[in-house]
Order: C-alpha cells, then sequence, then structure tokens
C-alpha cells in the first residue's frame, strides 16, 4: 500500500494521458494475494502482495492497463472479448494468439509508462525478463521491441475514437 500511494496519481493520471481514456468507474476493487501462482490476474483483479513493492506497481499497472482498455469511457468490453480481438487483430494481424494481441497493446502502454512517466527504463528490463517464460507474453514483447511503441499506441488511441464515432452516429 505504501509503494502505490506514493505512485497511485502518477500511474492513474499517466495511463489515462498515455491512451486518452478514462477509467468508466471511479473505483476499481483490486484483491491483494500472498503468494500466488501468477504475478497477478485481470478478472477479477488480483495481486500478488508478496514480491518487491517496485514490482507490485508495474504489476498492479499491467492489470489496470486490462481494465482501461476493456472498461473506459468508450467501451465496455468484459464481456465482449472475442469484438475487442477482432478489432485488435486488424491493428496488430491475425497471426497472434488472443493473449499476445491483448499483451501488444498492454505492453506498448506500459512501456510508455516505464519510459515516458516513471523515467526507469530498469522497469521495462524487469518486465521484457519477467514475461521471457510466457510465451504469449515474450511474443508481445517482441512485437513491442520490433515496433514503436508511440506507433502502437497512437493506432490504439485512434481505434478507440473510430469506435466513438461510430457510437455519435448511431
Amino acid at each position: 500500500r505504501t509503494a502505490w500511494s506514493a505512485k497511485e496519481t502518477l500511474v492513474l493520471d499517466g495511463m489515462q494521458d498515455c491512451m486518452d481514456l478514462s477509467f468508466r468507474t471511479p473505483l476499481i476493487d483490486v484483491a491483494l494475494a500472498p503468494w500466488t501462482y501468477r504475478a497477478a490476474i485481470s478478472f477479477p483483479l488480483i495481486v500478488d502482495m508478496a514480491g518487491e513493492p517496485d514490482e507490485f506497481v508495474d504489476f498492479l499497472t499491467h492489470e489496470l492497463f486490462h481494465e482501461l482498455f476493456a472498461n473506459n469511457q468508450i467501451i465496455t468490453t468484459k464481456n465482449q472479448r472475442s469484438q475487442s480481438r477482432l478489432q485488435w487483430e486488424k491493428l496488430f494481424g491475425s497471426e497472434h494468439s488472443g493473449s499476445t494481441l491483448v499483451h501488444i497493446a498492454v505492453h506498448a502502454a506500459c512501456k510508455y509508462m516505464y519510459l515516458d512517466v516513471h523515467h526507469e527504463p530498469y522497469r521495462l528490463a524487469r518486465d521484457i525478463e519477467h514475461a521471457s517464460h510466457l510465451p504469449d507474453y515474450a511474443k508481445a514483447w517482441e512485437y513491442v521491441e520490433q515496433h514503436d511503441y508511440r506507433e502502437i499506441i497512437a493506432k490504439l488511441k485512434q481505434r478507440y475514437q473510430e469506435i466513438a464515432n461510430q457510437k455519435e452516429i448511431l
């Protein structure tokens, strides 16, 4: 809690500025659990609190990007994952698994946070290392490292704006 409270405003503002999205709800439930088999789970949002405080902030940031992408002022896709996957296939290619597609977006946004908000490149290196043994995550990082993360973010922002414009027409 201490680690998060020190970075909370920086992270939440940085995330929303990065994507030009805002969280749909003002309160997001996060369950904390020690020694989970994974560092974090998106839905429901559960984060392992047994690691280093600095890593906790990054794990929570990662999971909150899932929440921001799925539940924002433009769309709510928690129950429409296949639809969002088809949207992201158009952006990043249909050769990727669903998990890789989602993590291309999340990892590009996290890279922005590490480099442009925190200004701490070690966070990026650590995240890539953590992901190296998870095939879909590693492929997503490989994609992000081969493409400009700012370009990936620009494509995502453009897609969300297209969806918002379509809603205005309806």
